[in-house]
C-alpha cells in the first residue's frame, strides 16, 4: 500500500509541478499580496479574530488556517509565487493519497490508487490548484479525508483536530462530522461503535466554529446571494438547480471549464426550465445513490455521499442563507445595485447585517486576546499589521474580491 501512495502522490505532485512558474492572480493579489497577516507567522495569529477578506471589502468570511499557511509560505519564501504553487501541488498530492486511504477499505490496492489518480488529475481542481487561493479547498479536504481516516484508527483527538483544521481552513469544512458519520454507516454492523465522547466532542467543535464564523466571518455578507434578492421558493430553485446540473456536467465532462463563472458561462434564469428539472433529477439521484450502493459498492456509496455533503452549503436549494459558488458568480452583473438606498431609506435604521453594525460579544475579544498573545511569543507585534486597512482600500479601489472564495 505504501507503494501505491508514493505512485499517487509523486502523479499529483509532478503534474501540477509547472505552476511554479506562475505568478500571483486575481484574489491571489487582495488575499496575500496586499494583505499584511499573510506577510509574517505573528501578524497572521494577531489577525485570527479577522474576516478572511479585509473588512473595506463587505465580503467577510472566516478561514484562518488558510491565511496562517500563506504566512508561513511568504516567511519561507520571502513572497515568490512560485513557492506558494509548489506548496498547493503538495498539498493535492496529500489530499490525493489520503482518498487512497479512504478508499481503501473497500478496493483492493491498485484500484484505491486509480480512484486516487482520478481525483487528482480531474480537470476541475485545476481551479483549485493553480490559482493560490484555492489552498482553501485543499487544506478542507485535507482535514475532512485525514479526520475520517484518525476515527478508524481510533486516534479520536488527532481526528477532532483534523475536523477543526478543516473548518478553520474553509466554510466546507463544517460538514466533516458528518462526513465521518457517514463513514461510520458504511462499515459492516459488527464494527465496534466510535465512542460518544469522540461525537460529543465534535459536536461541540462544530458548534464553535459555528459560532467563530457568525461572530467574524460573517461581518459585511448579506444574507442572500444577490441573485435570490426578491425570489421565492420557486424561483430560488430556477437558478440554482441549474447550477446543480452544470457542476455534475462538469464532474463527467469537464469540456468547458471557465476561470470565472459569470453570467456568459452560468445564465441566470427566472423561470423553471429544462436545465432545472434535469437539476433536480441530478439532486434525487445521487443521494439515492449512495442508498442503492451502501451495500453493493460501499467506495460509490461514500464518493457520492461526499459529493452532496459538500455540495449542500453552497446550493442554495433549501436555505437562501448559503453562499452558491455558482450562482453567486453568475450575478456578479447584477451587483451594481445602490444596497444603501435599498436598506435605508428615510434615514432609518438599517434592515440587513450587511448594513448593521457587527455584534461579536465575547468571542472575537477572547479570541483576539489568546491570538494576539501567541503572536508575540512566536515573533513579536508587526508594525504592518496596522497599515492593512490602506492597503486592503487601495486593492479593492483596483479591483473587488470574489466573494464565493
Amino acid at each position: 500500500m505504501k507503494r501505491e501512495l508514493l505512485v499517487v502522490f509523486v502523479a499529483t505532485v509532478a503534474l501540477y509541478l509547472p505552476t511554479a512558474r506562475y505568478g500571483f492572480v486575481q484574489d491571489d493579489r487582495g488575499i496575500i499580496v496586499a494583505n499584511p497577516a499573510a506577510h509574517s507567522v505573528g501578524a497572521a495569529l494577531a489577525a485570527f479574530d479577522e474576516p478572511y477578506w479585509p473588512s473595506g471589502s463587505g465580503a467577510g468570511l472566516y478561514r484562518p488556517v488558510t491565511i496562517l499557511s500563506y504566512a508561513l509560505d511568504w516567511t519561507i519564501s520571502g513572497g515568490r509565487p512560485g513557492w506558494f504553487h509548489f506548496m498547493n501541488a503538495l498539498w493535492h498530492g496529500l489530499a490525493a493519497a489520503l482518498v487512497v486511504v479512504v478508499i481503501a477499505r473497500w478496493l483492493p490496492p491498485v484500484a484505491a490508487a486509480g480512484a486516487g489518480l482520478i481525483f487528482a488529475w480531474h480537470p476541475v481542481h485545476v481551479e483549485a490548484v493553480a490559482n493560490v487561493v484555492g489552498r482553501a479547498e485543499l487544506l478542507a479536504a485535507v482535514g475532512i479525508l485525514g479526520a475520517v481516516a484518525l476515527a478508524r484508527r481510533g486516534r479520536w483527538v488527532v481526528a477532532v483536530a483534523c475536523a477543526a483544521f478543516a473548518m478553520l481552513s474553509k466554510e466546507h469544512g463544517v460538514i466533516a462530522g458528518v462526513v465521518i458519520l457517514l463513514d461510520k454507516w458504511l462499515q459492516a454492523s459488527d464494527d465496534r461503535p466510535y465512542p460518544v465522547p469522540f461525537w460529543m466532542a465534535l459536536a461541540v467543535v462544530t458548534l464553535g466554529y459555528l459560532a467563530a464564523w457568525f461572530a467574524v466571518g460573517w461581518v459585511g455578507e448579506n444574507d442572500e446571494a444577490v441573485a435570490f434578492y426578491g425570489t421565492g421558493l420557486w424561483g430560488r430553485l430556477a437558478i440554482a438547480l441549474p447550477a446543480v446540473l452544470h457542476a455534475a456536467g462538469l464532474l463527467l465532462w469537464p469540456a468547458s471549464l471557465s476561470s470565472d463563472y459569470g453570467p456568459q458561462v452560468l445564465p441566470m434564469r427566472s423561470a423553471m426550465s429544462l436545465a432545472a428539472l434535469l437539476g433536480l433529477w441530478v439532486a434525487v439521484l445521487v443521494p439515492a445513490l449512495v442508498f442503492w450502493c451502501r451495500r453493493r459498492a460501499p467506495a460509490i456509496a461514500f464518493a457520492a455521499g461526499l459529493a452532496t455533503l459538500s455540495y449542500l452549503p453552497t446550493a442554495n436549494i433549501f436555505s437562501r442563507g448559503a453562499q452558491s459558488l455558482l450562482a453567486r458568480r453568475a450575478a456578479g452583473g447584477a451587483r451594481g445595485l445602490d444596497h444603501d438606498d435599498a436598506c435605508r431609506p428615510a434615514g432609518r435604521p438599517a434592515r440587513c447585517r450587511r448594513c448593521r453594525p457587527p455584534r461579536h460579544g465575547l468571542w472575537r475579544p477572547l479570541v483576539r486576546a489568546s491570538a494576539r498573545l501567541a503572536g508575540q511569543s512566536i515573533t513579536g507585534a508587526h508594525p504592518v499589521a496596522r497599515s492593512s486597512g490602506i492597503v486592503s482600500r487601495a486593492c479593492l479601489r483596483r479591483r473587488g474580491p470574489r466573494r464565493n472564495r
